[in-house]
């Protein structure tokens, strides 16, 4: 009866240890925005891409877009979602830039003499409009541009993806706001470009 007792406890000792081996704890961030989501632009992020994000994640020294200085995370991620707002993706920076992908249009136009006269908000606060009406400016919703800016995170997704040392996931946020009223969800995709780059991320324009 003993000798079963201990042989019963070996085998349940065992299973826990097989079910430890088989659970893991990993750390990361699932809601982080750069240069190419909207509101961190005009917040200040001028410079902070999804290449400084993710270099950031793991580890590396990178240089911090407010104040220039040199920053380093404690303890690296295991993984990260670079989740850019899908409404206006990358769009700010194409403006305030003067990209040609946006050089004929006349809301790129003033959007960008705002800025040069020194009130990058009034742009800000145009598109923030069209976000409560569910109206999009036209011409940043073409869909040859919002692919550019897509393929933009989806690339940098694969360039620092590291199999078993540090995971990437494509994903983007849906960011209602219908009254003012943040209905923001982050979205995650399982898989690679070839998967990602047969769509366009859905925004609240689309519903």
């Amino acid at each position: 009866m003993k000798k079963r007792l201990i042989t019963g406890l070996g085998l349940a000792l065992l299973a826990n240890a097989a079910g430890a081996q088989e659970t893991n704890l990993y750390w990361g961030d699932t809601h982080l925005h750069t240069n190419l989501s909207p509101d961190a632009y005009l917040l200040g992020n001028r410079s902070a891409s999804p290449d400084t994000a993710y270099r950031f994640a793991k580890g590396y020294p990178v240089v911090h877009p407010y104040n220039r200085a040199k920053i380093q995370i404690g303890t690296p991620l295991d993984f990260l979602v670079v989740s850019e707002h899908a409404e206006y993706m990358g769009i700010i920076p194409l403006v305030l830039t003067g990209d040609p992908l946006l050089a004929d249009s006349e809301a790129a136009q003033r959007g960008k003499a705002n800025a040069d006269a020194g009130n990058p908000q009034a742009f800000f606060a145009e598109l923030i409009g069209t976000a409560n009406s569910g109206v999009p400016i036209a011409e940043f919703q073409d869909d040859s541009v919002r692919a550019t800016m897509w393929e933009a995170v989806v690339d940098a997704a694969e360039r620092h993806n590291d199999p078993g040392k540090f995971t990437t996931f494509i994903g983007w946020e849906w960011s209602s706001i219908p009254d003012g009223a943040n209905l923001h969800r982050v979205v995650l995709m399982d898989q690679g470009k070839e998967a990602a780059m047969k769509f366009l991320p859905f925004s609240l324009f689309d519903s």
